[in-house]
């Protein structure tokens, strides 16, 4: 319902014509980014987030290892991706219904690089990236042969199909809902960033005082509605967000995060 309404609201314009997909890496750089992974998946991590549909704090089953700040695969990645999002504002400007000016400067800052492998089995359930200050997401497929592994958007509804090199580019948020179902042999390797409007390392510091204000400021304007109780709002199922206390507020310096 919501993505057929978001069609209507566009006046026919399908959502997915946001989505933006070019030839990024040749072979060989994908195979040196896939060969860093091999060489360093001893230091390789896993990840959690909460599931789009259920709201279930859920593991996915694939493997990640960050690109090292400076290094040479980073400095790839990096120049790749100022020519991804510059050729996106571009795409958008012609499509003549975006404010490209202002969300422009909303993908100024990248996450963290991070190498991705899905093995047997590997998967990432439905999922936002529309968290505090992420506007958009990019993902890079790095190799074909795997079967299964299929980028998907909507819960579901819709399958972009992604060759070696080729890089994916959309915007965050709650209606951009996505997912890689399970890899059913070979490997799926890929490198994923978010796009940012604020540096990394301020993120956890600006939400923490966003939540604070959040719980102490706004209670003559808050909707205490009946969605928030039926789908749970943060307001409400508040015992996993982390907020400054009293004494980190007083003693914070507002200037360390300009």
């Amino acid at each position: 319902m919501l993505y057929r309404l978001s069609c209507i609201i566009l006046q026919g314009m399908d959502q997915r014509q946001f989505i933006f997909k070019k030839k990024l890496f040749n072979k060989a750089q994908c195979k040196r980014l896939i060969d860093e992974y091999e060489d360093r998946k001893a230091e390789k991590e896993g990840e959690h987030c909460y599931h789009a549909i259920t709201g279930v704090d859920t593991e996915s089953t694939f493997n990640l290892v960050h690109l090292r700040y400076g290094s040479e695969t980073f400095q790839l990645v990096h120049e790749a991706m100022k020519e991804m999002i510059s050729e996106w504002m571009d795409y958008l400007k012609k499509l003549d219904c975006v404010s490209v000016n202002i969300f422009a400067d909303e993908v100024n800052y990248a996450h963290i690089y991070r190498l991705m492998c899905y093995e047997n089995g590997g998967k990432l359930h439905p999922h936002i990236d529309g968290h505090d200050f992420v506007t958009a997401s990019c993902t890079i497929q790095l190799n074909n042969h795997f079967n299964g592994g299929q980028f998907k958007f909507f819960n579901g509804k819709h399958t972009e199909s992604l060759l070696e090199g080729e890089c994916l580019i959309f915007p965050a948020g709650c209606f951009w809902i996505h997912q890689v179902t399970p890899v059913t042999k070979g490997k799926r390797y890929s490198v994923n960033t978010f796009l940012c409007s604020v540096p990394n390392e301020k993120m956890e510091k600006l939400t923490r005082i966003k939540n604070w204000v959040k719980e102490k400021e706004i209670e003559p304007h808050y909707f205490d509605g009946d969605w928030a109780r039926k789908y749970g709002s943060a307001k409400i199922n508040n015992h996993y967000i982390q907020t400054l206390t009293e004494d980190e507020f007083k003693t914070l310096n507002i200037k360390e995060i300009k």
